[in-house]
Parts: structure tokens; C-alpha cells; sequence
């Protein structure tokens, strides 16, 4: 049996003051916000400069906390 998998759609938020971002970002979420790389999103990430979750071998950004990053790293 060949099932195909449909993509789980993003909960976007509609409120202006977070940008249309979803409530659990992506790395390339992140990635895009910041117009980083790819790369260099994991390594920040990776190193703790971005606050993040890992749900197994998944890494996750609680929207919440990478606004609140932001705000606190804009000068």
C-alpha cells in the first residue's frame, strides 16, 4: 500500500507582532528571519546564542523565546 503523506500545515500567527512567524520555528524558520545560512543557523544553535528545544533528533525554536532573543541581541 503506497500512502502519501500530506504536510501538516504551519499555525502562522495572524498578530502583526510576530510577524507571521509560527509558533514552533523551523531551523529554516530561523534561518529565513534572520537571512542566515542554513549552516550558520545550526551553529548558533548548536553553541546556545539561539534559545532552542530538541525533541529527539528534531530542533525546535518556541517562537516566544527567539522574539524575545531578538529583542534582547538588537541594538
Amino acid at each position: 500500500m503506497n500512502t502519501l503523506r500530506r504536510p501538516v500545515p504551519k499555525k502562522v500567527s495572524n498578530d502583526p507582532t510576530t510577524g507571521g512567524l509560527p509558533f514552533m520555528m523551523s531551523v529554516q524558520d530561523v534561518s529565513k528571519a534572520l537571512g542566515l545560512s542554513i549552516s550558520k543557523t545550526y551553529l548558533l544553535l548548536k553553541s546556545g546564542v539561539i534559545p532552542r528545544l530538541s525533541v529527539g533528533r528534531r530542533v525546535i525554536v518556541p517562537r516566544a523565546a527567539f522574539l524575545e532573543w531578538v529583542e534582547a541581541n538588537t541594538h
